[in-house]
Order: structure tokens, then C-alpha cells, then sequence
């Protein structure tokens, strides 16, 4: 590869120690950290030695499982949760907001109400349903993995 005529020699750096860039980190999580990010993956750790690693079993124990944050479901409870979230609240009750405030804008500036074909103040266009619901996709894929 040094021969392509737009080889770039790599420049070498020196090992940046991770105890200075981590400053509030144990020595076990430097170790295991030092270990998996090791370039030539014939010398880097394996998963399963990486889960004997001491990381894991020493102090502070792992929070419980009942205690992390739940993933979405389809429950009407959490349906209520996600009309509160700016991303995944239903945009046709968006739209009809802001279509009203909108028209109340035009009317006031003699523009024409929510109907009319100009769209006043910048106003915003109209959603189509699989809009919303690709918007919806996306965001429950950003916000809940």
C-alpha cells in the first residue's frame, strides 16, 4: 500500500494513559478498559475472558435488574407517557394546534383563516399520516434503542 501514489504515512503517537483522562475511574476499569481497546485483536480480551475479568465481581455490585429503566411497550400507561415526550407525541394533535394558531395568526394580520392557500407566518404544511407515523419509528428507534 505505501507504493498508491496517495499514501500517507501513518503518524505513531505516543499511549495516552488512562488514568489521566479517566480520573474518577477504579484501577480494575482502566485494566478492562486498556484490555478491550487493544488494536491487534489477536492480543486484545475476549468476551469471555473480559467477563472473569475482576471489573465485575468486585464493589459496587451491579444495580438490579428491576431497578433499570424498562423498555417501551404498547400498555395504554405508557401510551401516556408518550404523549408527553416532545418525539413521540401524536403529531396530528400537533398539526391541529398548530393549524389553529396558524389561522388565528392570518386572521389577525387579514391573511384568511386556517384554510387559506397561502401559508401565513411560516406557517408549517400538513403531516400525512405515514409522515407521522415514520416520525414515530424513528423516534421510539432514538429515544428507547
Amino acid at each position: 500500500m505505501k507504493y498508491l501514489p496517495d499514501y500517507v504515512k501513518p503518524e505513531v503517537f505516543p499511549k495516552q494513559e488512562f488514568s489521566f483522562l479517566f480520573t474518577a475511574a477504579s484501577s480494575d476499569t482502566l485494566d478492562l478498559l486498556s484490555k478491550t481497546l487493544v488494536f491487534d485483536p489477536s492480543k486484545r480480551i475476549t468476551a469471555s475472558e473480559a467477563l472473569l475479568h475482576p471489573y465485575f465481581s468486585n464493589a459496587p455490585a451491579p444495580t438490579h435488574h428491576t431497578k433499570l429503566p424498562a423498555k417501551a411497550s404498547n400498555s395504554s400507561a405508557d401510551n401516556d407517557k408518550t404523549a408527553d415526550h416532545p418525539l413521540l407525541s401524536d403529531s396530528g394533535v400537533k398539526n391541529a394546534r398548530r393549524q389553529g394558531a396558524v389561522g388565528e395568526v392570518a386572521t389577525k394580520r387579514g391573511l384568511g383563516g386556517p384554510n387559506a392557500s397561502a401559508r401565513p407566518g411560516g406557517a408549517k404544511r400538513q403531516l400525512r399520516e405515514e409522515d407521522i407515523a415514520e416520525r414515530k419509528r424513528i423516534a421510539r428507534k432514538l429515544a428507547f434503542g
